[in-house]
């Protein structure tokens, strides 16, 4: 399939064989984008993270749903093409003064090779705007894991109400969040939308009625979804603190092992983490639960609705406006509309998420004094050497004589250090 699979068949792959990423995926290329725009951003009476990523993402992200408007459209022509073939294997009259059929011998061939067309073509812009799609969602987490990352190197967590294991959830599970969130955002309204246009053309190949029937059997879903939609976003903070603090509980025991194994610590640690894990998988367990509802809202959408359509129509409508061609291009139409149906649940769900993340990782940025830009005497870590320390030299001579610059900083680089047990405490240490 391309190079690297080829070799990963006969090889095992190494750093090397993987190529270079382009300069536009570069993670100094995408932050040079975003940090202007964050810094922006954090001038606002209200800032948000998640604003301005979009705003450093848009570009992709309009360039995606051009992608995606152009399959869907080319999706809502294929029931017209079926409805063509059938129309032509139908018709059957006879031109009475030589004897042939009125239709032209070659129509039906040029209704199957334009559905061909169609249908090739729309599946490889659909595979297209995917990948523009995974680019676009791929740059918002290079973001998060940048930005956090260089908040935690120069931060001072000692003042901060996060702990280490915070920071690698914003870094792990955050980030993840953001990436699946932002992959599906464009169907958050192009979902909508084209269902409108679905029941449009329901209408002009049945009824009103039936249009409208139709229009509110899947309005009614979609509300349920939005409501179980928020349920969701309830229980997945509720599940992202949860697993926070698990995280970080880890990490303390980690940090301290040695104590924990002298002072024979292990059963009562062992419980600790064991109630943490059962509050997490309980939640975990209300979260799945929660996202099959909402999956299932969405498969059952189409099939109801289907069902009320055709009902509406053999009710309602004119005589003879159920005919065969017709019944084929609103089925046509309710499969079209099954993909931007199903996918706007899992859309609107990662998108509440993705703004839960982008909410907790912006907490974290803004703490002790906001910017995650160096300022004055902050450290930079492209900037540090191996071994290199600073402190005041007036909290090591207390009650020396002020000096001048008040607060001199001495530094020592690549230092190496010696102590002799038991020896007397002079200048020289």
């Amino acid at each position: 399939m391309n190079p690297l699979f080829r070799l990963g068949k006969s090889n095992p792959l190494e750093l090397d064989d993987i190529p270079a990423p382009s300069p536009g995926d570069c993670t100094s290329h995408v932050m040079a984008r975003f940090n202007p725009i964050w810094a922006a951003e954090q001038r606002r009476a209200s800032p948000s993270l998640f604003r301005a990523l979009l705003r450093s993402l848009l570009p992709q992200l309009i360039h995606a749903t051009v992608c995606h408007v152009l399959y869907l459209a080319m999706s809502l022509l294929m029931p017209s093409m079926i409805q063509g073939i059938i129309q032509y294997l139908e018709d059957t009259s006879i031109n009475p003064v030589n004897g042939l059929p009125y239709k032209h011998p070659y129509a039906g061939y040029m209704f199957a090779a334009i559905l061909s067309l169609l249908t090739f073509a729309s599946v490889t812009m659909l595979g297209y705007a995917w990948n523009v799609n995974i680019q676009l969602s791929t740059h918002a987490r290079t973001i998060i894991m940048d930005v956090v990352f260089t908040k935690a190197m120069r931060a001072n967590l000692t003042t901060t109400s996060f702990s280490p294991g915070d920071i690698l959830t914003f870094a792990t599970v955050d980030s993840e969040r953001v990436f699946h969130g932002l992959t599906l955002i464009c169907y958050v309204a192009l979902s909508p939308i084209a269902l409108v246009v679905v029941f449009v053309l329901v209408g002009n190949h049945f009824c009103l009625y039936s249009a409208l029937a139709g229009a509110a059997t899947m309005t009614l879903f979609l509300l349920s979804a939005a409501l179980v939609s928020k349920w969701i976003g309830s229980c997945r903070a509720k599940l992202l603190e949860a697993s926070a603090a698990r995280m970080s509980h880890t990490q303390e025991i980690l940090h301290g092992i040695r104590v924990v194994k002298m002072y024979a610590w292990e059963p009562h640690m062992t419980q600790s983490l064991a109630a943490l894990r059962h509050v997490e998988l309980k939640l975990l367990r209300t979260f799945q639960l929660v996202c099959n509802i909402n999956i299932d809202l969405f498969v059952l959408a189409p099939i109801f609705t289907t069902v009320t359509v055709f009902a509406v129509a053999l009710k309602f409508g004119e005589e003879g406006c159920v005919r065969s061609d017709e019944t084929a291009a609103v089925v046509s139409l309710m499969m079209v509309a099954r993909f931007p149906c199903n996918i706007f649940s899992s859309s609107v769900r990662y998108l509440a998420e993705a703004v839960l993340s982008c909410r907790r990782v912006q907490a974290f940025l803004v703490a002790n004094g906001g910017d995650f830009e160096a300022k004055g005497g902050g450290s930079n870590p492209h900037n540090m050497t191996n071994a290199t320390t600073a402190f005041n030299v007036s909290t090591l001579t207390a009650g020396s004589p002020s000096m001048n610059p008040p607060s001199p900083i001495f530094q020592l680089r690549d230092g190496f250090f010696t102590w002799t047990p038991h020896a007397a405490v002079d200048e020289k240490n």
